[in-house]
Parts: C-alpha cells; structure tokens; sequence
C-alpha cells in the first residue's frame, strides 16, 4: 500500500487483476476525451447493501462470527476511505450532470483504520471485534481528493456509523 495521499496524477501500477481491469478501462476511455465528456471516476473502498467478497463485508462477517480481524503491527491496521455506495451514486449523478471532464478520486473524506472499522461494525452488531496483530507493516490507501471537493459538496457524505447501519439493516431485511 502507499504511504501518502494519492493523487488522480500519481502513476498507476496496478499488482492485481481488479486494479489491472480497471486501469484497462481507463485506457479506453482515454482516446475519447477530445471528443466527448470522459470522466473517469477512481472508486476507494464502495461498501453497501449487497456486497459480497470484499473488505467491508468481509469485516462484516468476522465481527459477527467471532473471527479475528488482522491488523498490521501497529495494532491499528491499514488506513483506509470506506465510502457508502449511496454516496458513489450521488458523486457519478453530479458528474455526468456536470459533465465533468478528466480523473477524479472519488470516496469518503473520513480516514479511518481497520481497528476502527470493526470497531464501528462491532458497534452496530452489539458485539466486541476480536483482533490478531501480525508482524506486517500498516499501509494506506487514501486519496487526494481536493479536485473532487471543488466540484462536490462533502458534507453529503454518509457517515461511517449510518453507512454501516444501512448495510447491515439491508442485510436483516434479505435475510427475513
């Protein structure tokens, strides 16, 4: 993970097939700027109603089932933007409205770390996060989002806390 903030100008080099695909996808996109809109919008840690198999859920899951988060060795793990799909939805509705035009990071202004991820999560569950310190390096995956806070009003943002309560509100409502 990187170490700072991380500006829709940094250089991409994705290690993974996700980020791969999508740098794929920009790629494409590209050549098409001079002639229309071209947005492209970088999506940090979408988290909602539905998901499956990525960290949220997956944090979700291990809160609920007693299961130990892994946190680096600093006992706070990676620093990170959940953002609420909601609010993805609200940034990609004023983008295409605006017609806005080049890269865009796009999540949560709210940092946190994995501890207090689960901890939020253990919180909306009634239920305490176990955790498991490795000997592993904390990194952080977090943007550089002033060019989105010139175009999008952050306090539309959902917080963490309700984001959370929304998720797993959906998740009993499937599950009666």
């Amino acid at each position: 993970p990187y170490d700072g903030r991380i500006s829709e100008d940094a250089p991409v080099a994705p290690t993974r097939y996700l980020g791969a695909s999508k740098l794929a996808a920009e790629t494409l996109a590209r050549p098409y700027a001079d002639l229309f809109d071209v947005s492209i919008l970088r999506l940090f840690f979408p988290y909602g109603p539905g998901q499956t198999e990525r960290l949220v859920p997956d944090v979700i899951e291990r809160v609920r089932n007693g299961t130990p988060v892994h946190l680096a060795s600093d006992g706070e793990g990676l620093r990170l933007v959940p953002t609420f799909v909601d609010d993805i939805a609200a940034v990609m509705e004023t983008a295409l409205a605006a017609h806005w035009r080049g890269v865009f990071n796009i999540a949560s202004p709210a940092v946190v770390n994995l501890r207090e991820l689960a901890e939020v999560i253990g919180s909306a569950l009634g239920k305490q996060p176990c955790f498991d310190v490795n000997d592993r390096k904390a990194g952080a995956i977090v943007p550089d989002l002033e060019r989105l806070r010139r175009r999008f009003d952050f306090s539309r943002f959902t917080t963490l806390e309700e984001g959370i309560r929304r998720t797993l509100a959906a998740q009993t409502e499937s599950e009666s």
